[in-house]
C-alpha cells in the first residue's frame, strides 16, 4: 500500500467515523483504543532494540520510566540520546514487529463483536510518516485481520473523536476540547504503573476479562441517561428451552409401554392436565419426569434464544430479565434453572431471573411467553404479551396480540424498537 493510498484512507476513515449515528449503530457505545502500549508493547520493543543498537548508552530501565514521553526522557538526560532513541522507533520494520499486548487482539476483536459495541483504534502520527502509518496498517491487518483496516484512526489530538469509552496508557489527555465525549479508561503500562490515577478506572491487562465490566458499565451509564428503559422479561420453558419436546422424550424413556400425547395433539394446558384426561394415572407420571433430578438442567435450548437474549439486553434502553416459575417441586427445578441459565447465558444472568408463580405480578413494558392467556391476580397488568411459537399454541387464536415465531430470524429486535416507541 503506497503512502499516498493510506493517508487517503486514514481521512475517509475519519469522515466515516465521525459521521456515525445511531441509524448506522443499534447501540450509540463507541470504544477508542490507542495502538502503542495498549495494543502492542512499544516500551518493550523500544528499550530491547535501542540496546541492542546502543549496548554501550545510557538507558531507562522500565520501572524508572515516568508518565511523560519516552523521547523527552531520554532528552532529559542528554539532546543526543533523545535523538539515538528516535532513531529506533523510526527505523523501517520496528512497528510493524510490534510485540502484542498479552490477549489484547482477542479481547478488542471480541469486544467489537458484542452487539452495538464499535471499536476503533487510534494512533498518534508517528514520524516518519512513510513508515508508522503502513506499518501500523500491516501491524492491524496482520494481528486483528483487514476488516480492521476500516476501524483505524490516525490523530494527534483523540479530544476530537467523539466516543463513549478511550482506552489509553496515558494518564492524562490534553487537547483542543476541553470536555471530550468519551470516559477516559487508563491502560496500565510501565510508565504509569505508579501515578494515581484519580476517579479513572484502570485496566490492568487485557486477560482477566476486566475489560467486560467497563463495557458493561458504559451500557449501564448510557441506559440510566436515556429517559427510560424498556423492562422485557421472557419466559423460560418453551421459549428459551424446548420444555416439551425434552419432556416428551423423557417420559417415553421412562415409560415406553404408556400412552403418549404426540406434540402436534398439545392443546395448552398444563402436560399433567391433559395427561390426566387420557389417562387417569398418566398425570402423575408426566409429572415424575418434570420434577426429577437433572430434567430441569439438561433442557435443550431453543435454537439462536441465548444469543438473541444477549443481543437484546445489549440494545440501548433495554433491560432483560427470565421467568423461570418453579415446576410443582422446589427440590431441584429452581437451582436446575439458575444451573442451565448461568451455563448457557453466564453468571451475570443468574442476577436477572425472577422465580415467580403469578407473572402478572412484574412490572415490565414486554413479556415473551408461550401461553396465549396469562392469568394471576392482577386482572390488567402493565406489560404487553408478545406469544411465543410452540407446538401447542401453533394454531391457537390469539387475537389482537403479536406472535413471535423463532429467535432466528431477527423478528424480535423488531418487536423490541416498537415497544421502545411506545415508551414516553
Amino acid at each position: 500500500m503506497a503512502f499516498n493510498d493510506i493517508f487517503s484512507n486514514t481521512r475517509a476513515i475519519g469522515k466515516s467515523f465521525s459521521n456515525k449515528n445511531e441509524s448506522s449503530v443499534p447501540k450509540n457505545i463507541r470504544v477508542l483504543v490507542d495502538f502503542e502500549n495498549v495494543l502492542c508493547d512499544f516500551e518493550q520493543s523500544l528499550l530491547k532494540s535501542y540496546r541492542r543498537k546502543y549496548p554501550k548508552e545510557t538507558y531507562i530501565p522500565l520501572e524508572q520510566r515516568k508518565g511523560i514521553s519516552v523521547k523527552r526522557q531520554y532528552a532529559d538526560v542528554s539532546e543526543e540520546l533523545g535523538e539515538k532513541l528516535s532513531s529506533v522507533y523510526c527505523t523501517p520494520g520496528f512497528i510493524s514487529n510490534l510485540p502484542e499486548i498479552p490477549g489484547a487482539c482477542e479481547a478488542v476483536d471480541a469486544m467489537d463483536k458484542l452487539y452495538g459495541v464499535n471499536v476503533f483504534i487510534y494512533s498518534g502520527i508517528t514520524l516518519p510518516y512513510e513508515y508508522s502509518l503502513k506499518e501500523k496498517c500491516q501491524w492491524v491487518e496482520f494481528h486483528l485481520g483487514v476488516r480492521w483496516l476500516d476501524k483505524i484512526i490516525f490523530t494527534k489530538d483523540p479530544t476530537l473523536l467523539n466516543g463513549n469509552l478511550l482506552i489509553d496508557d496515558r494518564v492524562s489527555i490534553k487537547g483542543v476540547i476541553k470536555n471530550p465525549t468519551w470516559e477516559h479508561v487508563v491502560f496500565t503500562s510501565c510508565h504509569n504503573v505508579r501515578i494515581s490515577v484519580g476517579t479513572k478506572t484502570r485496566l490492568e491487562n487485557w486477560t482477566d476479562g476486566a475489560w467486560r465490566q467497563i463495557i458493561r458499565k458504559a451500557r449501564h451509564d448510557i441506559n440510566m441517561s436515556a429517559d427510560k428503559s424498556a423492562v422485557v422479561v421472557v419466559d423460560m420453558d418453551n421459549v428459551i428451552c424446548d420444555f416439551e419436546q425434552h419432556l416428551l422424550n423423557e417420559y417415553r424413556k421412562k415409560y415406553p409401554d404408556e400412552r403418549f400425547i404426540p406434540l402436534h395433539k398439545r392443546n395448552g394446558e398444563p402436560a399433567e392436565n391433559q395427561y390426566t384426561a387420557l389417562q387417569q394415572d398418566l398425570g402423575a407420571k408426566i409429572v415424575s419426569v418434570y420434577t426429577s433430578y437433572g430434567f430441569s438442567l439438561n433442557l435443550p435450548e431453543i435454537p439462536g434464544a441465548c444469543s438473541a437474549l444477549k443481543a437484546m439486553n445489549e440494545m440501548n434502553g433495554v433491560e432483560v430479565f427470565i421467568c423461570a416459575p418453579p415446576l410443582v417441586s422446589y427440590e431441584f427445578s429452581l437451582k436446575e434453572k439458575c444451573q442451565w441459565i448461568e451455563e448457557y447465558l453466564g453468571e451475570d444472568w443468574v442476577e436477572r431471573v425472577i422465580h415467580c408463580l403469578d407473572k402478572t405480578l412484574i412490572n415490565a413494558h414486554l413479556i415473551i411467553d408461550d401461553d396465549i392467556r396469562i392469568r394471576g391476580s392482577e386482572k390488567n397488568p402493565p406489560w404487553e404479551h408478545v406469544v411465543f411459537t410452540a407446538c401447542h399454541n401453533v394454531n391457537a387464536n390469539i387475537g389482537a396480540k403479536k406472535r413471535l415465531n423463532n429467535w432466528t430470524d431477527g423478528s424480535w429486535q423488531r418487536i423490541i424498537e416498537d415497544i421502545k416507541k411506545q415508551i414516553v
